[in-house]
């Protein structure tokens, strides 16, 4: 690379790094050669690595706005971007894409989780299909179609997940259907295969909050059939496309769950560099409690302990509020319903401060991912 001015090539190359996405794509054009090193694979994960290091990352939410046209709600999305500090928007984006439905769309959400910068999403009531790809800070999108037949239109009947290899550089979507074989997408290669699900193991399929990228692995909670359908952690190793089984201790309580929705109140996460598990001990109109357990040893099931208790009094607003999610810093985040405008509240486990968040009006409350994210350079063209 030649030299930009009168600063030398090893020199420009680490300003540039602590440089944010959102500058460094008005630069492609200052130096021919600056255009190719912000496409380079070497430049890319270095500046994502530093984002991650120095704390540049924020908090990303993604929420919903719902118009009714004659007989139908058509859904929009917007990601929303606040600093990790002090929560003050520094973006909004909307999705590229609408979902429309006779109901409000509230059974599926379509946030499957994020990797690198990049954002998987799942539009399953498009027919056929849609996964899309998403780069927010880029504004670049790749629409992927599931080359196979859907056996069920009922989202509890499948399960996604996204991840990154960091063998080949490459990224991935996993799509597992019940009764069938899973099937892997490689970004790179833009193909589909086959890969065998584990034995005797069925995955759990909850609204939000259901996979966690972490340590090469994309992880879900899943049932052990063969051992009375005890709780277990299923994890997806996105390089080798491995499938191993984590167990919980008998001391971590059996989840609660929903009334009359069937649904299991529970979360996956990743929070201070560790594999984290949300479990309702409680849930009722009254009460809502919840333990995080971390895995303090990856891979190690006795190194499982308790981080924290959300009880009554981390959560706010009373009764009106449902816990959404844990960040990777310990932030608790919070919807408030029954109320308008809708609000969301963010806490922590360990100290009083809080923030609260507006979002309008809607005809009813909408759940969101709450996620820790870091913007980065990775193109989908």
């Amino acid at each position: 690379m030649a030299v930009a001015g009168y600063f030398p090539e090893d020199l420009t190359r680490e300003i540039l790094l602590r440089i944010p996405v959102k500058s460094l794509t008005r630069f492609r054009c200052v130096h021919k050669t600056w255009d190719s090193l912000f496409n380079s694979s070497s430049f890319i994960i270095t500046h994502f690595d530093n984002s991650n290091k120095k704390g540049h990352n924020f908090m990303l939410m993604m929420i919903p706005f719902y118009e009714k046209i004659d007989d139908y709600y058509s859904t929009q999305f917007r990601f929303r971007l606040f600093t990790r500090d002090t929560f003050d928007l520094c973006l909004e984006l909307e999705a590229p894409f609408r979902i429309n439905s006779p109901h409000i769309f509230a059974r599926h959400y379509p946030f499957v989780g994020f990797c690198n910068g990049l954002v998987c999403l799942h539009n399953y009531l498009q027919k056929p299909e849609q996964i899309w790809l998403y780069n927010p800070c880029l504004k670049q999108h790749k629409i992927i179609q599931p080359p196979f037949n859907i056996v069920s239109d009922d989202f509890r009947d499948r399960v996604l997940g996204f991840g990154y290899d960091s063998i080949n550089n490459d990224y991935k979507v996993v799509y597992w259907q019940k009764q069938t074989q899973v099937q892997v997408y490689t970004l790179g290669t833009n193909s589909w295969r086959e890969v065998d699900p584990p034995d005797n193991i069925t995955f759990i399929s909850v609204r939000q909050n259901f996979q966690a990228f972490f340590n090469g692995a994309i992880h879900w909670w899943g049932k052990d059939e063969k051992n009375g359908c005890d709780h277990v952690i299923i994890s997806f190793k996105v390089c080798s496309e491995e499938f191993q089984v984590f167990h919980l201790p008998d001391y971590v309580p059996r989840p609660k769950k929903l009334a009359n929705l069937n649904f299991e109140q529970i979360g996956i996460y990743v929070c201070r560099d560790l594999l984290c598990v949300s479990v309702a001990t409680i849930y009722d109109h009254i009460n809502r409690f919840y333990d995080i357990w971390a895995m303090g040893k990856y891979g190690v099931q006795e190194s499982w302990t308790r981080l924290f208790v959300i009880n009554n009094d981390k959560r706010p607003h009373g009764g009106s509020s449902y816990f959404e999610g844990i960040g990777m810093n310990g932030e608790l985040a919070w919807m408030r319903v029954y109320t308008l405008p809708v609000r969301a509240t963010v806490n922590y486990s360990d100290n009083e401060e809080s923030h609260n968040f507006e979002f309008g009006t809607y005809e009813q409350f909408p759940c969101f991912p709450f996620v820790t994210y870091t913007e980065s350079l990775v193109s989908l063209k």
